[in-house]
C-alpha cells in the first residue's frame, strides 16, 4: 500500500510539472523562416538571429547551420522561449569555406538576405532596417537570398 501512495505521488508531482512547464511555455514562439532563391545545394546555410543593435551581426541569440536538400526554398523551423524584437541574417556558404565570400570591391559574391529583404548599396542593413517583431505563437517570415 505504501509503495502505491508513493507511486501516485510520484505521478501527482510529475503531471504538475509537466503542466506548470507547459504554462511557462504559453509565451513561446515558433518560427517557421522560409529561405527563397537557393540556386545550388551545395555547401551550407548560416541562420543568425539578433535581439539588439549592439550585437546585430556580432552575437546572435540563435543560430542554425542548415544543409540545402532542394534548389528553390526550404523551411527552417526555431523555436524561441519569448516574444522578442529580432532581425535576422542568412549567408549561403556555397563553396564550404565557413565565411561569406566577396569580390574584389567587397560586395558579397555568396548568396545572402536579411528580414525584410531591404534593399543594400554597400555593407549590411542597420538592426533598425531589418528588424522584424517576432510574437507569441507561430509565425512565418521569407526571406529572398540575393
Amino acid at each position: 500500500m505504501k509503495f502505491l501512495i508513493f507511486i501516485v505521488n510520484i505521478f501527482l508531482c510529475t503531471s504538475a510539472t509537466i503542466v506548470h512547464a507547459a504554462a511557462d511555455n504559453s509565451s513561446a514562439v515558433e518560427l517557421t523562416l522560409i529561405i527563397e532563391n537557393i540556386k545550388t545545394v551545395e555547401g551550407k546555410i548560416f541562420i543568425a538571429i539578433f535581439d539588439n543593435d549592439e550585437d546585430f551581426m556580432r552575437r546572435a541569440i540563435n543560430s542554425k547551420i542548415v544543409k540545402p536538400k532542394q534548389k528553390g526554398q526550404m523551411k527552417v523551423i526555431f523555436e524561441l522561449a519569448e516574444p522578442t524584437e529580432a532581425a535576422i541574417s542568412i549567408y549561403h556558404d556555397a563553396d564550404n569555406n565557413e565565411k561569406l565570400n566577396r569580390n574584389f570591391i567587397g560586395l558579397p559574391s555568396e548568396p545572402y538576405g536579411f528580414t525584410n529583404n531591404p534593399r543594400l548599396t554597400f555593407g549590411p542593413p542597420s538592426f533598425k532596417g531589418a528588424k522584424v517583431y517576432l510574437i507569441t505563437g507561430k509565425q512565418t517570415l521569407r526571406i529572398v537570398l540575393k
